[in-house]
């Protein structure tokens, strides 16, 4: 299965909308204490960053590239904190794009994160049924899936090689 992590897209917005993206976030970590209980930083920090950020950016609207560099630092140090929250909401969430969304951030699917599957518990009522009497393959089916769950079961034919 997939696994669900916080979308990184946000490197790529600039101005308003990243500041949109990083109020969303605030909100939605620091209004669910219940589930984000021990976060990086604390509200009164991350708003202390974004304020910055926001008066840079509106100094870089007004005076342009003069104000540039500030803008850029209070741009990354943004950055960085929003990826440490990333780090954070993705360890929290466990794959669980619900999750993901509460804290602001939009889900993403990463291959090489997979959610572990259920072990599956006691088989009752096992069918075996050997699909093609060519291949060895067996398939089988049990009561405590769903329809149309199988499982597979190879086995290999043993050789005995004698030395004459």
């Amino acid at each position: 299965m997939k696994g669900c992590i916080c979308l990184r897209t946000y490197h790529r917005i600039r101005g308003m909308k990243l500041q949109n993206i990083a109020e969303n976030i605030r909100g939605g970590v620091f209004n669910n204490k219940d589930i984000f209980l021990d976060t990086p930083t604390t509200k009164a920090t991350f708003t202390s960053i974004l304020k910055k950020y926001t008066n840079a950016r509106v100094a870089h609207d007004q005076g342009g590239a003069a104000k540039n560099f500030e803008y850029v630092v209070a741009r990354s140090k943004l950055m960085d904190l929003i990826d440490n929250f990333a780090d954070y909401v993705d360890k929290i969430a466990n794959f669980n794009p619900v999750v993901i969304q509460l804290a602001g951030f939009l889900v993403g699917y990463n291959p090489k994160k997979y959610r572990s599957r259920k072990e599956p518990g006691k088989i009752n009522q096992l069918v075996w049924k050997n699909k093609s009497k060519t291949t060895g393959t067996l398939v089988s089916s049990c009561e405590v899936y769903p329809p149309r769950t199988y499982f597979l079961q190879y086995y290999w034919k043993e050789f005995l090689f004698l030395r004459g």
